[in-house]
């Protein structure tokens, strides 16, 4: 957790940083125009997707990190007891090009780290679970649709189809598994509207599970809300909710509401670089996980 908070001072610092040096900049000299801090509004958030398409042709290379640990545990009466430790690393790259207007299409693939000693107990024969593992990830292939955009009130709205391919490792005797272990087809709508600098994105979805390996999961729900203010055009800080909801046949489904805070850095016209921190909030059958994500994108 300590390293939870290093991270969170460091995201906090950059910010205050770089608001102080644009508000610094700009009293230094009557002279500054408006020209010099104009900007168009960057639309991606951290963990909140957009409606902006990739122009036919154009191409975008990302790659997102994430460190996260939990020691508590939310049950199913959403009391939060202690757990057994855990911590976990992600590394992901993705790949999105634009096929025609208003549609590009995208594949996401990663890597993960996992440790974890609530995992550390008695089965059957009195051998112990694993407590952790490390393996490639799920596959994600999809595509973007940007039905709707009226320039005028800079509002635009867009589909999200794909599906989840499960080429992660399975849970064993011996280690804790990558993958869902099974296919998932995964869709969502999100909308974008701007006021001058201030933009808001928001975002509803449902993975619905399928395939002989499923199980009892009967699907996940997802609602994302997020905020952001472009300061200038290398700055905009940004806020989200972020909710998810399993639902399992039988089972003691589980919810997380988690926020998420970060800083969006547009360097030039082709990098960008996010940094930020999640932390849970409430939830049922969930961790009260802190993790902090960077996510660099190179776009042409």
């Amino acid at each position: 957790m300590r390293r939870m908070v290093t991270v969170l001072t460091l995201v906090l610092a950059v910010g205050t940083t770089c608001l102080a040096a644009e508000i610094e900049s700009t009293a230094a000299s009557s002279q500054t125009s408006a020209a010099e801090c104009a900007c168009d509004v960057v639309h991606g958030k951290i963990n909140t997707d957009d409606a902006a398409t990739v122009n036919p042709g154009a191409w975008e290379l990302s790659f997102r990190g994430a460190y996260g640990e939990a020691d508590r545990h939310w049950d199913n009466g959403r009391d939060l007891v202690s757990r057994g430790s855990e911590d976990f690393t992600l590394a992901g790259l993705g790949f999105t090009m634009g096929i025609i207007p208003n549609v590009d299409a995208n594949v996401a693939l990663g890597y993960a780290w996992l440790n974890d000693e609530e995992f550390d107990f008695d089965v059957e024969d009195g051998v112990k679970g694993p407590t952790s593992g490390s393996n490639l990830g799920d596959t994600a292939v999809g595509f973007r649709w940007r039905f709707f955009r009226d320039e005028k009130t800079a509002f635009m709205v867009a589909y999200l189809g794909g599906f989840t391919i499960p080429t992660g490792s399975d849970s064993t005797i011996n280690q804790i598994g990558t993958s869902q272990e099974f296919w998932s087809w995964d869709q969502s709508v999100v909308a974008n509207k701007d006021w001058g600098r201030f933009t808001t994105n928001a975002q509803v979805g449902y993975s619905l599970p399928f395939g002989e390996h499923r199980d009892d999961a009967l699907g996940t729900l997802i609602g994302n809300l997020a905020a952001g203010y472009q300061v200038c055009n290398w700055l905009q800080p940004e806020a989200e909710l972020n909710y998810k909801e399993s639902f399992i046949d039988d089972g003691q489904s589980g919810d997380l509401l988690a926020t998420t805070v970060g800083l969006i850095f547009p360097i030039g016209e082709h990098f960008m670089l996010k940094a930020g921190v999640q932390q849970g909030l409430t939830g049922r059958n969930a961790d009260d996980a802190t993790t902090g994500i960077v996510t660099a994108k190179v776009c042409f």
